[in-house]
C-alpha cells in the first residue's frame, strides 16, 4: 500500500547533488523494490527526472491541500456557519413538524371531547325520555286499574242492594206465609195455647203468639209451630237462609234478635221464664233439614236451664234421634 507524505520541497536547490541523492532516496523509499535500477547515466537520470517531477507535483499539490485545510480559517469558519444553518433548519423542522403534530392532536381531542359531550347528551335525552315514557305508562295502568276497582266496587254496592232487597222480600215471604200479627190469646207458652184453643177449634194455625209464662210479669211474642209433630212447639231458634247473623255479642243472646217469621233467636232470659214455670217438664227438639232435602233430628225428654248467675247453664235428658252425637255429649 502506497502511503502519502507532505514533503516540504523548497529546503534544497534544484541540481546540486544533495538535491539529486535526496531525489534518488525519495524515489526508492516511495517506491520500495521497484524492478528498475537508477544510475548516473543520462538515459537513467532522463527518466528519473520525469518520475521526480511528478513526484514533485504530487508533493506539492498534497502539501497544499494540507496547508488549505490546515490553515484557511476563512473555509472553516463558512464550515462552521453552514454547520449552524443545518442546525438551525433541523430544528424549526423539528419545531415544524411538532408544530404541526400539536395542532391536530388539539383537533382530535376537541373533536373527541366534542363527541362525548354529544353521547351524553343524548344518553341523558333517551334516559329523561324514558323515564317520562314509563312513568306516563306506569300512570296510564294506575288509572286503569282504579277504574275497574270503581266499576269492581260499583257492581258490588248494586249486588249488595239486590242481596238485601232479597233478603226484605224473603221476610216479607215468610210474613206472608205465617200469621204476622199477634192472636190476641194469651196463655204460659205454645203447648198452653194450644190446649186453650184446641177447645174451641179443630185447626190452629202456626204464627205469633202472645205468651205470659208463669210467675213472670212480663208477656212477649214467640212462634208456635202447631203442625209438626202434632204441635204446640215454642220455637226458641230458626236458621234457614243464612241472612241474619248470628255471630252477636252476649248481650244480644240474653235478649234475643232476629225476625220471629224468619231467622231468629228467642233470647236465654225467654227461654229461662218459658222453662222455670212450676209443674212443667219440657222437651227440647232439634229439627235439622241439608241442601239435598235430607232430614235428620235430635229430641231430648228433659230440659231445663240455670239463672244468670250460673250463665243459664243447659241440661238435657235422654236423647232420641237421627241426627248422630247428643248434645248432651258435647256440652260439658
Amino acid at each position: 500500500m502506497t502511503k502519502k507524505f507532505c514533503i516540504d520541497a523548497k529546503s534544497k536547490q534544484r541540481g546540486s547533488p544533495a538535491h539529486k541523492k535526496t531525489l534518488e532516496k525519495t524515489a526508492i523509499s516511495l517506491e520500495g523494490a521497484h524492478p528498475y535500477t537508477f544510475t548516473r547515466g543520462t538515459a537513467a537520470y532522463t527518466k528519473m527526472m520525469w518520475i521526480t517531477l511528478f513526484l514533485y507535483l504530487l508533493a506539492s499539490s498534497a502539501v497544499n491541500t494540507c496547508s488549505t485545510h490546515r490553515n484557511d480559517p476563512a473555509i472553516l469558519t463558512r464550515e462552521s456557519e453552514d454547520v449552524s444553518l443545518q442546525g438551525q433548519k433541523e430544528h424549526y423542522h423539528r419545531d415544524a413538524g411538532k408544530d404541526m403534530c400539536t395542532m391536530p392532536c388539539e383537533m382530535t381531542a376537541k373533536l373527541m371531547r366534542d363527541e362525548k359531550h354529544s353521547l351524553c347528551s343524548n344518553l341523558q335525552h333517551t334516559i329523561v325520555s324514558y323515564t317520562r315514557n314509563t312513568r306516563k305508562l306506569i300512570s296510564d295502568l294506575i288509572d286503569e286499574q282504579q277504574k275497574a276497582l270503581e266499576f269492581l266496587s260499583s257492581q258490588i254496592i248494586e249486588l249488595m242492594a239486590k242481596v238485601n232487597t232479597f233478603s226484605s222480600d224473603v221476610q216479607r215471604s215468610n210474613s206472608d206465609i205465617f200469621s204476622v200479627k199477634p192472636m190476641e190469646s194469651h196463655g204460659k207458652d205454645c203447648s198452653d195455647i194450644q190446649e186453650t184453643l184446641g177447645a174451641v177449634s179443630p185447626k190452629i194455625p202456626s204464627g205469633i203468639y202472645i205468651i205470659q209464662p208463669e210467675n213472670t210479669d212480663v208477656s212477649f211474642e214467640v212462634f208456635c209451630e202447631m203442625d209438626y209433630m202434632e204441635g204446640g212447639w215454642t220455637v226458641i231458634q230458626r236458621r234457614t237462609d243464612g241472612l241474619t247473623d248470628f255471630k252477636r255479642m252476649w248481650s244480644q243472646y240474653l235478649d234475643g234478635f232476629g225476625h220471629l217469621p224468619g231467622e231468629h233467636w228467642l233470647g236465654l232470659r225467654k227461654i229461662f221464664n218459658i222453662l222455670n214455670q212450676r209443674n212443667a217438664r219440657f222437651q227440647l227438639h232439634v229439627s235439622l233439614v241439608s241442601q239435598d232435602d235430607t232430614t235428620a233430628y235430635a229430641s231430648y225428654d228433659n230440659f231445663w236451664l240455670e239463672d244468670e248467675t250460673k250463665f243459664f247453664a243447659i241440661h238435657l235428658g235422654r236423647y232420641a234421634g237421627s241426627a248422630g252425637q247428643p248434645i248432651a255429649n258435647i256440652i260439658p
